[in-house]
């Protein structure tokens, strides 16, 4: 019941009913029931219980403190110093999971003053936080468009290295991405799937890098997921593998994305004109415009989305080019 009051979100209109109702629930003897309402009061962002939640950053059960901090960090604003403080502090805790949730909140509610932060944690004890790091790097810090420290750029290479597979692959792919010269081996593990990944967009996000860096020991896996075995082509990211491939100048890959645009399924359309905008190829782009000229003849409102995808894959890859065209 405790978790229920919580799935109106933040603009239930009987939010201090609820809020009611947890206060109660937040003092029960059950430590479940205590960290259910605390969930729930982070899904409502309920500020009227913020001296109750951090009352339970005390409590005697890790489950029950470790909730407390993630509700802390979804009820928070960045004015609270108080409350940001008490989570800084948590940054060091015992507890890997309370670090972790203190990780999370802290870098959110004060995403400017993180990084050194985030460096340290590059470095913990426990594996997941070091994994939180690095997504936290990516998602967090590299929104501001500014660059990094030079010693967090640093630590993201050696990162790179780590032996735990999952946590250099996500080092591999920032650097990567951030073009600070770290090896590329996970990335062409996952290519070649023989290293699975958490999240499917990182599979996605090696193999569009795969192509944009040139790694050519990936070229070989990315033609059997393009072309598959004897003909049979089921991948789920084949249009992002043929984007990559045509990036490495695979003149098969490029004309399979261009035969494309005939399709009579939209999303292969659509998918192929991406794939295109991402290849850096010069010719792709006498392609893009000549489809751009036939889709504007049309007030078909299905073509005319098709034709502001197209725009912005020209967009996209006369930027790649940088007016060689």
């Amino acid at each position: 019941m405790a978790r229920d009051l919580g799935r109106a979100g933040p603009d239930a209109v009987d939010q201090g009913l609820r809020c009611e109702l947890l206060a109660r629930c937040l003092v029960d003897a059950h430590a479940e029931v205590r960290a259910q309402a605390l969930l729930a009061a982070a899904d409502l962002k309920a500020r009227p219980l913020l001296d109750r939640v951090v009352g339970l950053l005390s409590d005697g059960e890790p489950g029950v403190r470790q909730m407390a901090v993630l509700a802390l960090g979804e009820m928070a604003e960045p004015g609270d110093q108080e409350i940001i403080g008490r989570i800084a502090s948590l940054l060091r805790a015992g507890a890997p999971a309370i670090r972790y949730q203190a990780l999370l909140a802290y870098a959110n509610l004060c995403p400017q003053h993180c990084a050194a932060d985030l460096k340290a944690a590059l470095t913990d004890s426990d594996v997941e936080i070091q994994k939180l790091a690095v997504r936290l790097v990516d998602e967090v810090l590299l929104s501001y468009d500014e660059p990094l420290p030079k010693n967090l750029e640093r630590a993201l290479v050696s990162t790179a290295q780590a032996q735990d597979a999952e946590l250099s692959l996500l080092a591999q792919l920032l650097c990567a991405q951030l073009q600070l010269g770290a090896s590329t081996k996970r990335l062409v593990e996952v290519v070649d799937r023989r290293l699975s990944v958490a999240e499917p967009r990182d599979e996605q996000w090696a193999i569009e890098l795969c192509g944009r860096l040139q790694v050519r020991e990936a070229q070989p896996g990315l033609r059997r997921r393009a072309f598959g075995w004897w003909g049979r082509r089921t991948d789920p990211f084949r249009f992002v593998v043929l984007g990559a491939l045509a990036r490495l100048g695979d003149d098969s890959a490029l004309a399979v994305l261009k035969k494309q645009l005939t399709s009579r399924n939209f999303s292969y359309r659509a998918s192929a004109v991406q794939a295109l905008g991402h290849s850096a190829q010069r010719n792709a782009h006498s392609c893009l415009l000549e489809h751009e000229k036939k889709l504007g003849l049309t007030q078909n409102k299905s073509q005319k989305d098709e034709l502001a995808l197209v725009k912005a894959a020209l967009s996209s890859l006369e930027s790649d080019l940088r007016g060689a065209i």
